[in-house]
């Protein structure tokens, strides 16, 4: 329970922090024109990152599955990925950048980032995204089949032999209707049928005969 609701913290955090960083991407976008392609880049990882950890906050939402947060790659991957936008923001929104803001204005941003940095940058979180994803999906997968298993345990309970047959708890005492016609044949005929392992009887007649 513990360790969910502590991953459950790590990814609010994640999703907080890449917000941040997209915000500041967005200022660099504006102020820079040579690197606009690399930054639309990086945000739309960004984005797709929010999208995959909102949902994993929603599958963590629920305390009554602790077995979502077994799996160590999934919080190597979460704090992987802490780690990558940590050391993003603080390249975007570096104490030089906030001072020459404040002197120069927006004119002054220079995107610290070439191509190459970028491409890496985007791999790593891509990277992170995809283990995060299957962990979670490796781990509902062990949840569901603990699930199918109990099922079937309680399908598999031992069912008693069918074939026994089993003497009445009680007969209704009906007095014997003196017209009745008794018919041997057909009354041993019937407990052959009724005896055997796989024996059927049903009885078809009209309403209100008896």
């Amino acid at each position: 329970m513990a360790e969910v609701i502590g991953l459950a913290a790590s990814v609010i955090a994640i999703i907080d922090l890449s917000a941040k960083v997209a915000t500041l991407c967005l200022q660099y976008s504006t102020a820079v024109g040579n690197a606009r392609d690399d930054i639309v880049r990086l945000r739309r990882r960004l984005d797709n990152l929010v999208t995959t950890l909102q949902g994993v906050r929603h599958l963590l939402s629920d305390l009554n599955n602790p077995a979502l947060a077994t799996s160590r790659k999934l919080l190597d991957s979460v704090e992987g990925c802490t780690t990558e936008l940590a050391k993003l923001q603080g390249r975007l929104d570096s104490g030089k950048a906030r001072m020459a803001m404040r002197r120069f204005g927006l004119r002054a941003f220079k995107w610290p980032f070439d191509s190459k940095e970028v491409s890496g940058i985007i791999s790593n979180l891509e990277r992170h995204e995809q283990t995060i994803t299957l962990s979670l999906q490796i781990d509902q997968t062990t949840l569901l089949l603990n699930i199918r298993q109990r099922i079937e345990g309680v399908s598999l309970q031992p069912e008693e032999d069918a074939s026994i047959v089993r003497k009445p708890c009680f007969t209704v005492p009906f007095e014997r209707d003196p017209d009745f016609v008794d018919r041997p044949d057909i009354i041993a005929w019937l407990k052959e049928q009724y005896t055997r392992p796989a024996g059927r009887m049903a009885l078809v007649g009209m309403g209100g005969f008896g």
